[in-house]
């Protein structure tokens, strides 16, 4: 089975993590219709495939940014955020109507949606088709810049997957640490 037979659902297990994904609208200002995407669940649900060693049981997840980080309600209404850049799993509000009210401010938009790295790709033509996300060209776990010329559109699945593998394979290095081989698993 190849790469591309996993992600177009033939991987035997591609349906096997136990999530609900109930997305809403986190609601806000106008400027967060591009800081959010629309993904189908099974899509979620594959690209979650490569978090699996966060923890991700009792949550359900509810939206998607542009860069491919999945938000997650827990069972008391707190809202989670798995972090592609930092590799975690975080609680970043107490409820939804407090994430609604953080993302009224733009540094905290920039902050946990990369709002501004976003505007600057739409500006440089970078529009995302139905199932993309944004990206580094090379992830900065690695060594890569968040710039915006270093952004480019990927496959959601694709991104959210191997940013989750990357991160799982250098989580326990001690910062500063040179990596020198990543492996990809199908």
């Amino acid at each position: 089975m190849g790469l591309t037979d996993w992600f177009s659902g033939k991987r035997k297990d591609a349906g096997d993590i136990d999530l609900p994904v109930e997305l809403i609208s986190i609601g806000g200002p106008p400027e967060l219709a591009h800081l959010f995407i629309d993904i189908p669940a099974v899509d979620i649900l594959r690209g979650l495939d490569g978090w699996r060693w966060v923890g991700l049981s009792g949550l359900t997840a509810i939206a998607v940014s542009a860069f491919g980080e999945v938000f997650f309600r827990d069972d008391v209404g707190a809202i989670h955020q798995i972090d592609t850049i930092e590799g975690k799993l975080s609680k970043v509000a107490a409820s939804l109507p407090d994430l609604t009210a953080t993302l009224q401010d733009a540094d905290a938009r920039d902050s946990l949606l990369l709002g501004g790295l976003v505007i600057g790709a739409r500006n440089r033509g970078l529009l995302l088709e139905p199932g993309e996300c944004y990206d580094f060209k090379l992830a900065p776990i690695i060594g890569g810049k968040m710039d915006v010329s270093d952004m480019e559109k990927l496959s959601f699945v694709v991104k959210l997957h191997i940013a989750g593998q990357l991160h799982e394979q250098v989580k326990d290095l001690p910062p500063g640490t040179p990596i020198g081989k990543v492996t990809i698993l199908p």
